[in-house]
């Protein structure tokens, strides 16, 4: 007989694809188990962007300034509800989720399973050899605290053989998204009429290359125009340069944030590093074509000439070039086809039915 699952979800932060990953995962995992066994401890202010059937306990947290702090905050009100919720697998999302939490757990409750998804490393980043050398040595050093870490791409399973974690605890599972209709929604109405219709949703931080698709825009000009959708969380975003064809639309949910996928024309993810980008399968669930960054996961994601188009990061000329390559039409063709791609790869329902084999695995 199957063992009961009774989940907590834990994040520091779930601003950016974190927000979809974990309300779609939750929702189907509320459908499975019943949303009387799912819970959630995130940031208070982070309580909007998440979407949750009726009956998941969500619990919210105030989060402290410096992260480091945070995620000890983190830790203790989660060790402290514990004792009332008495899941039987704890699932941390990203980093400093898991900073003070993973050896706590181990301590105080060894025989709940604990899963970590890092969604994407902290070594991974365009940082100082001796940074990265205390990443990785601290997410070894906590991976003994864990009975399983969820890959969410290949790459990011490959780098973390690479620097010695035991295949025993990495699994792999990539990101996918729940299916939406969009047939519903109305132009946003945001882009002037008669021009390339950008997007950029996410983070508003070095890591994501903002200022490497503000500064394209600059070279690009009349013909093209770019939303963002976001704001910075680790960073301070400036840029003091106006921008006649870039609209800064802050963050968005909902019928609101689908529109903007639908009616793009290109979704453009010019990161500098990134585990997986699930944002890159939220425009092709959109039937949106994805101009990316060949980095980490995206490369997995992007079939290049096929659903879109990868550029080599950290160039504005690169990504102003790749991005005047094609027409309007050719975009939409690739979007078609990311549509099809979505679809057969992307769904969260394998998400979902691969982590509760995980979680079984354990219990």
């Amino acid at each position: 007989m199957t063992k009961a699952v009774r989940v907590l979800h834990v994040a520091e932060t779930v601003r950016g694809g974190p927000a979809t990953y974990i309300s779609d995962l939750i929702a189907l995992q509320a459908k499975e188990f019943g949303a009387e066994n799912i819970f959630s401890v995130t940031p208070l202010q982070d309580l909007s962007l998440l979407n949750f059937p009726a009956g998941v306990g969500s619990i919210g947290y105030r989060p402290w300034r410096w992260r480091v702090m945070s995620s000890l905050a983190l830790a203790i009100r989660v060790c402290r509800e514990m004792r009332n919720i008495r899941p039987n697998v704890v699932h941390m999302h990203s980093t400093f989720a898991g900073l003070f939490l993973r050896g706590l757990l181990w301590v105080m409750y060894p025989n709940v399973v604990r899963v970590y998804c890092p969604h994407g490393w902290a070594f991974d980043r365009n940082a100082s050899y001796l940074m990265k050398r205390i990443y990785i040595s601290i997410e070894l050093f906590l991976s003994n605290f864990d009975n399983a870490i969820i890959c969410i791409s290949s790459h990011e399973r490959r780098i973390a053989l690479q620097h010695g974690f035991l295949p025993s605890r990495l699994f792999l599972v990539k990101n996918g998204i729940s299916n939406v209709d969009f047939s519903q929604l109305t132009d946003p109405v945001g882009w002037p009429k008669d021009c390339l219709r950008l997007l950029y949703v996410g983070r508003l931080d070095r890591q994501k290359g903002v200022d490497v698709l503000t500064r394209a825009m600059s070279l690009l000009g009349a013909g093209f125009h770019c939303i963002l959708i976001g704001s910075a969380v680790v960073d301070t975003y400036i840029d003091d340069q106006p921008h006649s064809n870039i609209t800064f639309g802050g963050w968005m949910t909902g019928d609101q944030l689908l529109a903007h996928f639908h009616f793009a024309d290109v979704l453009v993810v010019p990161s500098r590093w990134e585990g997986f980008g699930l944002v890159a399968v939220e425009a092709m669930r959109a039937g949106t074509a994805v101009v990316a960054s060949r980095v980490g996961g995206l490369v997995e994601i992007v079939e290049e000439n096929v659903t879109g188009l990868l550029v080599e990061p950290d160039s504005p000329d690169a990504l102003a070039n790749t991005l005047r390559a094609c027409t309007a039409r050719e975009f939409r063709e690739m979007g078609q086809a990311g549509l099809r791609r979505y679809q057969g790869e992307f769904t969260a329902s394998r998400v979902h039915q691969e982590i509760l084999g995980i979680y079984q695995k354990f219990l």
